[in-house]
């Protein structure tokens, strides 16, 4: 699939959040959204202050209109010491829903493409800044200062593509380093940013990624295996990877699934892809549970210090190192879709038969399909009364 021109995206139909990635949680939502695959729901939290006056009141109030069909259009944001600003369309998707919890909005989306600029890096905010009339004017902290980082649009951005490509994902994590390296900069001094790699899960495969995007939940087969790959890419200043900078951990809490293959993908190169491979055992019943994905960094321990330090260079020991968890995301995931009530008729079908009695002279007669077929519609009925309870968990 190629670049296309701001799907689905309607003048006054666009949600513009701007993340600045100088706050912990911000960069925690910035890592999920370059790292989910399509479909995937992910969770963006404004405080009041933080949001367009008047979507809040049409929120709070209820009279905000359906938000069916309406975009999210996720864009990073850092102001450097000079003053100047870097704003980086990064990724879109659709709302799910959204609401006023006391005083935080909150909007679950699925997420959707990756978003690059059409032109030259600066074109996106100079079409902002002739547009939007509650631009924030810095993306640094201001005591006192309440920038509108949330708010909606009444038009459609012409200065971006997006693209499901991984090239689109690859130039989108290049602007994230660029814009974490701005945020993160100390006052004349070059600073490696906070985030020195991030992460892509892609290929579910067409069947799970589209039930994926509609429930933003994974559901596998029982029995069937699920494959996936993991693209990593490093910060431009890992120029010498002498050691290991973290890991992309994956676990399950989940009875029915196992890994196959390794559940951690070591980041020790500039750009790599793993597969990752889990499978499922066959069932009587749905059973649920979630597959968590960990981004963690590896810190070497001071010995002079109680605290840790990022590692520069050499080669340093397991036993040295301390982890430093950056971000979790929790899928929700489920196995056992048609195979459970599959197996479940044919159980039934065999108790029925175990019971068919048929006589020696003549045929089979209604009278003696009597017991057989209660026999069946009583299995079928409890196995059933179990699989719809399993479902609603």
């Amino acid at each position: 699939m190629g670049y296309r021109d701001s799907p689905l995206l309607e003048a006054g139909k666009v949600w513009l959040c701007l993340t600045t990635l100088g706050h912990r949680r911000f960069v925690e939502d910035a890592i999920h959204a370059a790292g989910l695959p399509r479909g995937a729901h992910l969770r963006l939290r404004y405080r009041r202050p933080y949001v367009s006056r008047q979507l809040w009141d049409e929120i709070n109030s209820r009279s905000l209109p359906a938000t069916n069909g309406e975009r999210v259009l996720i864009a990073l944001c850092a102001t450097r010491i000079d003053g100047t600003s870097r704003v980086a369309p990064f990724r879109e998707g659709r709302i799910v829903s959204v609401r006023c919890e006391g005083s935080l909005l909150v909007i679950d989306m699925a997420v959707g493409d990756f978003v690059n600029e059409r032109g030259i890096a600066g074109s996106f905010l100079m079409e902002l800044q002739s547009k939007v009339h509650e631009l924030p004017a810095t993306f640094e902290y201001q005591k006192g200062a309440s920038p509108t980082y949330l708010q909606r649009i009444d038009f459609v951005p012409g200065t971006i593509l997006t693209s499901s490509k991984i090239a689109t994902w690859e130039r989108a994590a290049d602007a994230f380093f660029e814009v974490d390296a701005i945020g993160t900069a100390d006052q004349g001094e070059n600073r490696r940013g906070a985030v020195p790699f991030l992460f892509y899960v892609s290929n579910l495969g067409p069947s799970v990624a589209k039930r994926l995007e509609n429930s933003g939940r994974i559901d596998v087969e029982a029995g069937h295996r699920l494959k996936f790959e993991v693209h990593t890419l490093t910060s431009p200043d890992q120029n010498a990877l002498k050691d290991p900078l973290g890991e992309i951990r994956f676990e399950l809490s989940q009875a029915a699934c196992n890994f196959e293959s390794s559940r951690r993908v070591r980041i020790d190169s500039r750009r790599d892809v793993r597969a990752i491979t889990i499978t499922t055992t066959a069932l009587f019943r749905r059973v649920g549970g979630h597959l968590s994905i960990r981004t963690v960094l590896f810190q070497e321990k001071d010995p002079k210090a109680d605290q840790a330090q990022p590692i520069r260079k050499g080669m340093t020991p397991a036993a040295q190192r301390e982890d430093l968890v950056i971000a979790r995301y929790d899928f929700p995931l489920k196995v056992g879709r048609w195979m459970p009530w599959i197996a479940a008729g044919l159980v039934s079908l065999a108790a029925a038969a175990a019971v068919l009695k048929i006589p020696e002279s003549g045929g089979i007669t209604l009278k003696g399909m009597l017991l057989p077929t209660l026999v069946f519609v009583l299995a079928m009925l409890g196995i059933v009364l179990g699989l719809k309870n399993d479902s609603k968990r």
